[in-house]
């Protein structure tokens, strides 16, 4: 019988969270990556004595693969006015053949995503190719100083995206949701904003009948939502997320388009069209 070829697209490369089963696997990288610099440094560089497990657990740490190989890493955290690019590692064999491009990117694509107008990065002062490295894709060198006991070198690359001041309260408002922090989540609603159920069914009317809706909900133990896809046209963001929460009938998920509109700095309004909740459903792993 003669057989059927296919095309393997298995091997495409994708960027996912890191869990905790990916943790040797992180750590292998990140020294296979790094060691080559402790003859020139005089010792192991900072990226080879952080706590991968407590960056898995905080949720900044993604890892690339291909089929169902990691080949990389890169370590995002989340800071006021950047997102700092902590650590970036390729497997030492897959260097040089794009992967650590696309870690890049994805920083990139990530801090416009959370509303962000620029990323930020530092490196040893004594890994000079990773300095023309990051020059070449547009970063710049703002100053040098010692951080962790290493001399480094810190650099910036400002980000041509969404502006920051309409899309900053609601990628905060949304942290602060799946902190289950219902003080950080107020405070980027206005005093006097609206809360419907899309397109024109008031749910709640000012900042207090808001709180009292959420108050509740953060106590459940699973809650959290997941952004799928945003876009932003003048004041307007518009988020589609699938959440994770404990209904009345029992855990489960629910995709939900949430439209606001941001005034000064606060969300003004809000709509938000819920689809049928899926009862049992793990939520889906974020790439």
């Amino acid at each position: 019988m003669p057989t059927m070829e296919t095309t393997d697209t298995t091997n495409e490369p994708r960027i996912r969270l890191a869990t905790t089963a990916d943790v040797p696997v992180v750590a292998q990288i990140v020294d296979d990556a790094y060691r080559h610099y402790i003859p020139r440094i005089g010792r192991p560089p900072a990226p080879m004595l952080d706590d991968h497990a407590a960056r898995v657990a905080d949720a900044v740490l993604w890892v690339i693969e291909e089929g169902d190989a990691i080949g990389g890493v890169v370590v995002l955290l989340p800071e006021p006015d950047h997102l700092l690019l902590d650590n970036i590692a390729v497997v030492p064999a897959r260097q040089g053949t794009g992967l650590g491009r696309r870690l890049l990117a994805f920083a990139e694509a990530e801090a416009e995503r959370r509303g962000y107008s620029e990323i930020r990065l530092y490196t040893n002062a004594l890994m000079t190719e990773n300095q023309c490295l990051y020059a070449a894709i547009g970063y710049e060198e703002t100053g040098r100083g010692a951080g962790a006991g290493f001399e480094r070198v810190f650099m910036r690359k400002r980000l041509s995206g969404i502006p920051t001041s309409v899309v900053l309260p609601v990628q905060r408002q949304l942290e602060a949701y799946n902190a289950c922090d219902i003080d950080a989540f107020m405070q980027w609603w206005a005093d006097d904003c609206q809360y419907y159920e899309f397109p024109s069914r008031l749910l709640a009317n000012g900042a207090a009948e808001i709180r009292e809706r959420h108050v509740v909900r953060v106590r459940e133990p699973n809650l959290s939502g997941r952004l799928i896809h945003r876009l932003s046209v003048a004041n307007l963001v518009i988020d589609q997320e699938t959440v994770t929460r404990t209904f009345s009938e029992g855990p489960g998920e629910v995709d939900v388009i949430a439209v606001y509109e941001v005034e000064n700095g606060k969300i003004a309004k809000a709509w938000f069209k819920l689809g049928t909740p899926r009862l049992g459903v793990n939520p889906p792993i974020a790439e």
